[in-house]
């Protein structure tokens, strides 16, 4: 077999347990549904070695007949189970085309030393995950792993997922409700997709135990938005708006965490989202069919509660984590099993009977759920018929990789245009392009083709193109919808001045070795990484080294405390960098971190570091000191770090960009970062200002163009 097509993968640092080991991604574009071949090289090497090649499947196309596995609640803290491993191979057996967690898909506290690999943990072990084969999983998030939630959005991202539903699928913070306790840094993970002629909907609906839980979830995610919180609400917003523009969908299915109804006495019914005037409600007037939940270690079939609505729910907990009693019998509750207990079903003889998976048939209008135990023994099967299925409308949907070009000026970048058929018929679709910087020019070849082929889009920059970043919107047009993407542009100078062309970051819930912050993109090769730092107890306990995905040399620049002080400011700096897709901060033992690290083009790849300077006090004003630039268009990069308190820290330096302030949940870490490009020679410094005064830190380095 020749190969059609070959894509870098790029590598992420994790550690397993105490091991250093990389974690490695890449996106594949297909031509059309289908099933498709992969292998994966480690430079010349073929990893599989004599081993068939791997295989996946895309979505199904409309009108197709497919099935789908749902399972909860699975690795479990200590080491997986028997009751995991019987119920992955199953799913392995079993003709489902892709996996739907329903949350906890770590059982323990989402570490990545939890998740595993091969050789251990609770997830990544060959008895366990690895049996499903190659099938996609998309994993709602549950309560376990919220608040060590890094490795969840690792382990199971969802990018082209969230972005092509205007989903999300990164870290966000959190603030302002009555339970959460300050600030705290979570994932918000909820999107939509379809497969064949249905919609699926994978939810957020948990939270962190020890901030408020069914209550903190609602307040967060479900209850509108929150003065000074800017994601709260956005799920809710998002969803009526998602669900209002597929009112032609016949089918639809939501998956999240937290039941709707459940007989559980440790983990039961989430009465702040059941019912009419509640997210059980919205997703019942929106004519979804079934609800799947998890977080009860039980299996439990659900009546239809909403007057009108023949919308069921289930709850699927029993995917391998230590099981629970079924502890009541409701009029909700149609069919249940736990751990030597039951309601209106056979109480079972053994717990490898409650240990279940639920295998989904879609089969037009017809609907069938098959739980399945970790034995392969099927039971209380049941069919649902919704409506009749109406004429499915002609659409379409459209993606770029990748969805972000960084150009010089006067020179080209591409960008795959791919498009799929989503429901209906193929449609030509003709490409255009908005919000182009001017002096740019964009091209499509071709400029029309049939939905389910792709394009190749050119983006030619000239020497007069704006350096920067834009945004251009590709629009694909066809005879009944219209759809469009963005793709972001960063044009740089050729030889010439710098420029940002992105920046990253990560702050800490709570004190730890190792820190790490991911770029939106890998970074462009030969490009300046500079990366300023906020250490509480940093005085005592610096950062001993920064490291990358790419192992570029990291070099300190400075580290700027007041003996006595716990606070500590840091800057370091990687010349004539590789492409890296994230950074990690090392610190000897425990510590709370907040950084920034920015990429710039147009900086010398040898000895770029000039001058610098910096400082640490205690006052509602920092100041960096003074250093000089002696080059014409020098960068000049600084930051400002604030220690035990969590106010705004506002940049004052005449011409500085000031990038957002990052700080860490717990004892309070602050930092935020900020550059300009001194058109002349001459003395540079950061300052900025504090509602009252507290232990601050500064630092500002010159580099030359």
């Amino acid at each position: 077999m020749r190969a059609s097509n070959r894509v870098a993968a790029t590598r992420v640092s994790i550690t397993v347990g105490s091991t250093s080991e990389y974690q490695w991604s890449a996106r594949l574009t297909f031509p059309g549904p289908g099933t498709y071949c992969y292998r994966p090289q480690l430079g010349t090497t073929d990893l599989l070695g004599s081993e068939p090649s791997r295989q996946l499947k895309t979505a199904a196309a409309p009108g197709s007949t497919f099935s789908f596995a749902v399972v909860g609640d699975f690795g479990a803290a200590g080491g997986g189970s028997p009751g995991e491993a019987g119920v992955m191979s199953q799913i392995g057996s079993s003709p489902a085309s892709f996996v739907v967690s329903t949350g906890d898909s770590d059982n323990a506290n989402g570490s990545q030393t939890d998740y595993g690999d091969l050789s251990g943990g609770n997830v990544f072990p060959s008895a366990y995950l690895p049996k499903i084969g190659s099938r996609p999983i998309f994993a709602a998030q549950g309560n376990h792993g919220f608040t060590n939630n890094l490795p969840y959005l690792q382990n199971f991202p969802a990018p082209l997922a969230s972005q092509t539903s205007v989903g999300r699928n990164l870290r966000e913070t959190y603030c302002c409700i009555s339970t959460l306790s300050g600030q705290a840094t979570y994932a918000s993970s909820w999107y939509a997709f379809n497969w064949g002629d249905a919609r699926f909907y994978v939810l957020e609906a948990a939270w962190a135990d020890g901030q408020g839980g069914y209550q903190g979830d609602f307040l967060a995610h479900w209850n509108g938005a929150v003065a000074g919180c800017g994601p709260c609400g956005a799920e809710l917003a998002w969803l009526k708006a998602d669900l209002a523009a597929h009112t032609g969908t016949a089918l639809k299915f939501a998956f999240f965490h937290y039941p709707l109804h459940a007989d559980s006495s440790s983990q039961g019914s989430d009465t702040y989202l059941d019912g009419a005037g509640g997210l059980e409600g919205i997703l019942a007037a929106n004519h979804v069919g079934v609800v799947f939940n998890g977080h009860a270690h039980i299996y439990e079939r659900n009546l239809p509660q909403i007057p009108g609505s023949s919308m069921v729910s289930y709850v699927t907990g029993g995917g391998g984590a230590a099981l629970g009693k079924v502890s009541g019998c409701s009029g909700f509750d149609a069919y249940a099993i736990g751990s030597g207990s039951s309601c209106r079903a056979p109480k079972p003889t053994s717990d490898s009977h409650v240990y279940e998976f639920l295998l989904v048939t879609v089969d037009g209008n017809q609907v069938t759920v098959t739980p399945t135990d970790s034995t392969g023994q099927t039971f209380d099967q049941q069919t649902y018929t919704f409506g009749n299925m109406p004429p499915p409308t002609s659409d379409f949907s459209i993606a770029t990789a990748p969805a972000s070009l960084s150009v010089g000026q006067g020179s080209a970048g591409t960008s795959t245009v791919s498009t799929a058929v989503t429901s209906g018929s193929a449609q030509p679709v003709a490409f255009s392009a908005t919000g182009v910087p001017s002096g740019t020019s964009v091209s499509f070849n071709p400029a029309t083709v049939t939905a389910g082929q792709f394009s190749t889009m050119t983006v030619t920059t000239s020497a007069s193109t704006p350096l920067g970043s834009s945004t251009i919107m590709v629009t694909g047009t066809g005879t009944s919808a219209t759809h469009a993407v963005p793709v972001a542009l960063t044009v740089t100078a050729v030889g010439g001045g710098p420029a940002l062309v992105q920046s990253a970051g990560a702050t800490e819930s709570s004190s730890s070795t190792a820190l790490t912050g991911s770029f939106p993109t890998a970074t462009g090769s030969g490009h300046l990484l500079v990366l300023s730092a906020s250490v509480y107890t940093g005085a005592t306990n610096r950062i001993t080294s920064v490291s990358d995905s790419a192992g570029n040399a990291w070099a300190r620049i400075g580290t700027y405390y007041v003996s006595g002080h716990y606070s500590d400011g840091e800057m370091w700096f990687a010349a004539n960098a590789k492409p890296a897709t994230s950074v990690t901060v090392h610190t000897a033992s425990a510590a709370t971190v907040s950084f920034a690290v920015q990429e710039y083009s147009g900086i010398r790849t040898t000895s770029p570091l000039g001058s610098s300077a910096g400082a640490s006090n205690t006052s509602i004003m920092a100041n960096s000191g003074s250093t000089a630039s002696t080059a014409p268009n020098s960068l000049v990069v600084g930051f400002v770090a604030g220690h035990g308190n969590s106010q705004v820290i506002t940049g004052s330096s005449p011409g500085f960009t000031m990038l957002p302030q990052r700080t860490s949940t717990g004892t309070a870490a602050s930092e935020v970062a900020g550059y300009a490009v001194a058109a002349a020679p001459g003395p540079q410094s950061i300052t900025a200002s504090f509602g009252t005064a507290m232990y601050w830190a500064a630092g500002v380095a010159v580099f030359t163009p």
